[in-house]
């Protein structure tokens, strides 16, 4: 037999006149074809969504993954058995789907995932970057009014007080 020819075993026994190491021996237990589709709701508005990671999980263990393509629909060939799968990509979020593959069978979950808006701008909430930019805008308006009040200040004949608006409101500026 060629060395880098799989050997496939299945269920009996098959007598072999070749020694086979064990490195090159992958068992595949029974498997189930999952196939989906995953939509982007943005708004009133739902499309097909392309690149989204899909990732099948049995326990904490990362069995496979796969991609949605340009019409938002995945496939991947997995082992019998419980699996999470979790779907991500950008802002868009959704929760994880539990699945059971059973042998020949084709499972078809499709989903939903919807944008999320970042409500953050330099790394605070929109409510405290707002209150922050509000108290700057204050502190200007307040050392422009010093400013100009600074300039309408006057000096009085002794030369020893400082008067602020010292004309009537009839009398014009020399």
């Amino acid at each position: 037999a060629d060395p880098d020819e799989p050997i496939y075993i299945t269920g009996g026994y098959n007598e072999l006149d070749d020694t086979v190491s064990m490195d090159r021996i992958s068992l595949l237990g029974s498997r189930g074809t999952i196939t989906g589709h995953v939509n982007g709701i943005v708004g009133n508005s739902t499309t097909d969504l392309n690149d989204v990671l899909v990732q099948f999980y049995s326990g904490d263990r990362l069995v496979d993954s796969a991609r949605t393509d340009s019409h938002g629909d995945y496939e991947a060939q997995l082992p019998t058995g419980d699996y999470t799968v979790k779907f991500s990509r950008g802002n868009y979020e959704c929760e994880p789907i539990s699945i059971t593959v059973t042998e020949g069978t084709h499972v078809a979950p499709s989903v939903s995932m919807t944008m999320t808006v970042d409500n953050s701008f330099l790394g605070f909430d929109i409510a405290h970057f707002m209150t922050i930019l509000g108290g700057i805008v204050c502190a200007v308006l307040i050392v422009m009014s010093v400013a100009f009040q600074i300039r309408r200040i006057k000096h009085n004949k002794s030369g020893k007080d400082w008067i602020l608006d010292d004309m009537d409101d009839g009398e014009e500026e020399e």
